[in-house]
């Protein structure tokens, strides 16, 4: 065998090589490629479901607030109470008060405790006789209606229901500063 031939057949052999290394680079880029792509998807599945679905309102309960025979007639009373609070996966225990205002026919009338206005808590002034929120001087009757202030509605009446003598409360955010009760 001459050097040319040597020659040839080396580069050949070479050629084979990085023939083959070309091809294993190339399978490498594209197994990388594939991989991080369904990686990525996983990832922004759920950020495009959020663009996709309307956001759910957090879920709570009925909860027993006390029973109803305990709430003197004409008196508003603020007791808590706690109730679970579903969040997406996230459950939990929440603490809330609320004002019950029990009537002469037996109805009740149950008030978020939160001001319409900019969202503070209000407070029963027995003296004067109204709900008065102590951050913007916005005043309430009992039966919530206006009595002065920024408020821009009545106060938030929560759903509410009696059973077996037992008031319950479903505690619901609704959002302050506007006319319209829109839950949040």
């Amino acid at each position: 065998m001459t050097q040319i031939e040597s020659d040839r057949d080396s580069s050949d052999g070479l050629d084979q090589e990085s023939t083959r290394s070309e091809g294993r680079r190339s399978f490498l880029k594209i197994a990388a490629s594939v991989l991080m792509s369904a990686v990525g998807l996983v990832l922004a599945l759920p950020f495009l479901k959020s663009l996709i679905t309307p956001p759910k309102l957090r879920k709570t309960q009925y909860s027993p607030v006390g029973k109803l025979d305990t709430f003197p007639t004409g008196q508003p009373v603020e007791p808590r109470y706690n109730t679970q609070a579903q969040d997406a996966f996230y459950n939990e225990k929440v603490s809330h008060s609320v004002w019950v205002v029990k009537h002469s026919d037996g109805s009740v009338t149950v008030f978020s405790p939160v001001c319409p206005h900019l969202g503070c808590h209000f407070q029963w002034n027995a003296s004067a006789h109204q709900f008065q929120c102590p951050c913007h001087a916005s005043t309430f009757s009992l039966d919530g209606k206006v009595l002065g202030g920024p408020a821009p509605r009545p106060l938030d009446v929560l759903p509410h229901r009696v059973e077996n003598n037992t008031l319950y409360v479903r505690w619901v955010d609704y959002a302050p500063g506007i006319k319209k009760k829109v839950a949040v």
